[in-house]
């Protein structure tokens, strides 16, 4: 049997729900080979490496990735290349995207094939429309809510279509948290709630070593850090300036993809504000592990709200305390991390947590996040798929 992940972020630095789960699968005795499909890139985007995707990786693996580029003998990842985005260049990528659809269908003659969709960017439509009909099972993955943020091009089939049209076909639909399972079920009995979870494996290589790079980038501790996507429809950007203005004294370092670009005019006013653009995992993993304290300054809107958040559960694995605002389910963990109603509050909590951390508190958040690991997530999606786990 052969999976082709449509995966909604590229293969790379950054790892998250799309690329833990295809690599765990791998490892199934039922599974010959996983091709993972990054999101898009765009010949005149990579000339001029104006692509948020590739932003902090080399030329020569974002070239190289155009290409099929093996993981391991059992999976593979592959970049669709076309030509621009602008909507005057929609007929050609359309015709780009034919013939990677034909091509993927060459590449399953004779074999069991399983779909699965966490992507629902337009630029996908006409792959799916030629992997669908062949595919013996199709599995929808949201790791976020895809509607909640979802914007319609005129010029393409609209995300809300497209998503609907897609999750009509699904055998299975993965919900990352329990907003997404009540606001989409259907009652077909096939949706269900897969929450993320920690990969103890790289967690427990690679956290805590010497190898401290804020000292090496001469960022003075404590240490307030931000770890993901860093975007305008996600953090609030108000919260985040009075923390700069409030502890001058403190380095606020925001570790990721800055893909809505605010930080640069913060850097400029604020120099206690610095950006670290997305480092291979086992860096991010060692980085993250030096934070004297984390913060996850989000706004409460419907996208957020359809997160299930990784980076909690890494923050607690790592025993780095951790200051949030009331979003994305985390109230159901408020016992373990530090949850501000307002801003003063957030403030105030970001001082406690540098001046005097909760030890039984992050030693609790550690057992919790234990809980809360892939190997676990991994068992239930084995079950919910009908599948043999990995010996």
């Amino acid at each position: 049997m052969n999976i082709i992940y449509f995966g909604n972020v590229v293969w790379s630095s950054l790892w998250k729900r799309s690329q833990t789960i295809s690599y765990h699968l791998q490892t199934s005795e039922s599974i010959e080979k996983i091709f993972y499909l990054n999101t898009p890139v765009y010949i005149t985007g990579l000339i001029s490496r104006n692509i948020v995707e590739f932003k902090g990786i080399s030329n020569k693996y974002a070239w190289k990735s155009v290409f099929p580029v093996n993981v391991s003998s059992k999976l593979a990842t592959l970049t669709p290349l076309l030509f621009n985005r602008r909507n005057s260049f929609l007929r050609l990528n359309n015709l780009i995207s034919e013939c990677y659809g034909r091509y993927l269908v060459r590449k399953q003659k004779g074999k069991d094939l399983w779909l699965w969709i966490a992507d629902f960017s337009p630029s996908r439509y006409v792959m799916y429309k030629k992997l669908i009909p062949i595919a013996k099972r199709i599995i929808i993955d949201m790791p976020d809510d895809i509607l909640g943020f979802a914007t319609n091009d005129p010029n393409y089939v609209s995300v809300s279509d497209f998503f609907r049209y897609c999750v009509a076909r699904a055998d299975i639909v993965l919900c990352a948290n329990e907003h997404i399972y009540d606001k989409y079920n259907d009652n077909s009995g096939k949706f269900y709630v897969l929450n993320n979870g920690v990969d103890f494996s790289v967690i427990d290589k690679y956290r805590k070593t010497d190898n401290d790079l804020f000292s090496a980038l001469k960022i003075k501790h404590p240490v307030v850090g931000y770890m993901g996507v860093i975007g305008l429809h996600r953090i609030d950007l108000n919260l985040v300036e009075r923390l700069l203005k409030t502890y001058k004294e403190f380095s606020f370092v925001f570790l990721g993809m800055d893909d809505h670009h605010f930080l640069p005019p913060l850097q400029k006013k604020y120099p206690n504000c610095y950006y670290i653009p997305a480092v291979p995992y086992e860096k991010m993993i060692d980085s993250v592990a030096h934070f004297d304290a984390a913060i996850i300054p989000h706004q409460s809107n419907e996208h957020t709200k359809g997160n299930n958040l990784l980076k909690a559960y890494i923050y607690l694995a790592l025993k780095v305390p951790i200051v949030s605002t009331s979003v994305s389910e985390l109230d159901k963990i408020g016992d373990v991390i530090d949850i501000a109603d307002n801003t003063k509050d957030f403030c105030d909590l970001v001082g406690a947590a540098i001046k005097q951390p909760n030890l039984l508190k992050l030693d609790k958040g550690y057992e919790l996040a234990r809980m809360n690991s892939w190997s676990s997530r991994m068992e239930s999606l084995y079950s919910i798929l009908g599948m043999k786990k990995a010996s």
